[in-house]
């Protein structure tokens, strides 16, 4: 008879709705003591450590074995977060004074551990598993280390500063790292690639050589295959500003040559990258330089020693956005409806790439640049959007009131 997968986590899932809840957990804590508790969670935790590591031992589908590992693991944030909540009640809500009750912070950092043991044992012991780049990290690890991100940021800022690195790309970098720390969630590569962003450059900015410190930072944000596409555009934009610089067309080649052979020489980690499913920025480079270097050729042999001036404008239109003629409110009212009525279906825990998308993908009026945090607030619109978008409404039924006669 083949073995049947179960749901490990049923017993943390009542304790949450019934024992531990806060309308109950002080009578809870009337009838039991916390060093019962302990040992009753601590207990749950290993015997559910347990099956699900005999599980893998099992002649098992890869594939269902996988879900169902890391369906445990979305229902072990979900429920870290639910104990979250309770410690860290909204005001005015019902239960806002147990937190001022050690013996109840305590019982519920007790059912915490118990969780977080659950989720360390499978994100260390059966990580082949673990989905780093979807699975968002628990509601308190997120706050947690954004509060020490943003620290860490002032630093950066001011080293950044010191060495005088382009101010173009030092707000690119700061913006990046406050994005993400303002982010309502944030997947364990968001949080491990800009911790690691983070380091590096902080390590690299240490040292008190002197020279182009704004090239060592592009070098070490190379390295880390920051491949974000403002990033790309402030690469573009610096090398065609560089190579416009001189006044003949086969310097200008040899400018663009020997870019490409240094980002080739750039160590880096090419399965490591800021976003998944997009080109490497080494790869995005190569790709703008080779274009160039091709256009600078065929401009050559037509005009032999005269230089291309139009690089720069070049740059520019390289990575094209859709312009539309939507304010910001507009776009985040269109984008709400679409997901509402299921024409764009986003999964669970997807919606900030989803936002990342149009972000990157499309202007809006007055502002090339939307932040994607911006625009996911922008979903929740005014009366003032709701109005604008009623008479749009109006305005299409008209229209395919026309299409159809035609």
């Amino acid at each position: 008879m083949p073995y049947k997968l179960k749901f490990e986590l049923s017993l943390f899932d009542e304790m949450l709705l019934s024992e531990f809840h806060p309308d109950n957990i002080e009578k809870t804590l009337k009838r039991t003591a916390l060093d019962a508790l302990k040992t009753a969670i601590d207990t749950e935790a290993v015997r559910a450590c347990r099956e699900i590591r005999n599980a893998t031992c099992r002649n098992i589908e890869d594939s269902i074995l996988e879900r169902n590992i890391r369906m445990h693991c979305r229902e072990i944030i979900r429920m870290l977060d639910m104990v979250f909540h309770y410690l860290n009640p909204q005001g005015g809500t019902d239960h806002s004074a147990l937190i001022m009750r050690e013996d109840c912070v305590s019982a519920y950092r007790l059912l915490e551990g118990g969780l977080t043991f659950i989720l360390s044992y499978i994100e260390r012991d059966l990580n082949r598993y673990f989905d780093r780049l979807l699975q968002s990290v628990p509601e308190r690890v997120r706050q947690a280390s954004a509060l020490e991100m943003l620290a860490d940021r002032n630093i950066l800022w001011a080293k950044l500063k010191a060495k005088q690195v382009d101010e173009q790309l030092r707000e690119l970098i700061l913006n990046h790292i406050g994005e993400h720390c303002a982010k309502s969630s944030a997947s364990y590569h968001e949080q491990d690639y800009n911790w690691r962003l983070m380091n590096r450059l902080l390590l690299v900015l240490k040292g008190d050589r002197g020279g182009d410190w704004s090239l060592r930072v592009v070098t070490e944000l190379i390295g880390l295959n920051f491949n974000k596409r403002s990033f790309f555009a402030w690469c573009r934009r610096f090398i065609a500003r560089e190579v416009d610089s001189y006044s003949d067309s086969r310097v200008q080649m040899g400018r663009f040559s020997w870019y490409l052979k240094e980002i080739k020489q750039i160590a880096g980690e090419p399965d490591f990258c800021y976003r998944a499913g997009r080109p490497g920025i080494k790869k995005l480079l190569n790709s703008y330089i080779g274009v160039e270097l091709m256009y600078l050729s065929e401009w050559h042999k037509d005009n032999p020693a005269a230089a291309v001036k139009d690089l720069k404008e070049r740059a520019e239109r390289f990575d094209y956005k859709l312009p539309l003629n939507l304010t910001v409110e507009q776009l985040g009212l269109f984008v709400e409806l679409f997901i509402r009525l299921n024409i764009f279906p986003v999964e669970k825990g997807k919606m900030m790439m989803t936002m990342e998308f149009f972000a990157e993908n499309v202007s809006t009026v007055g502002t090339s640049n939307i932040s994607a945090v911006s625009l996911n607030n922008k979903r929740r619109p005014d009366s003032r959007t709701i109005a604008w978008m009623r008479d749009k409404v109006r305005g299409i039924e008209g229209l395919l009131g026309v299409m159809e006669g035609e």
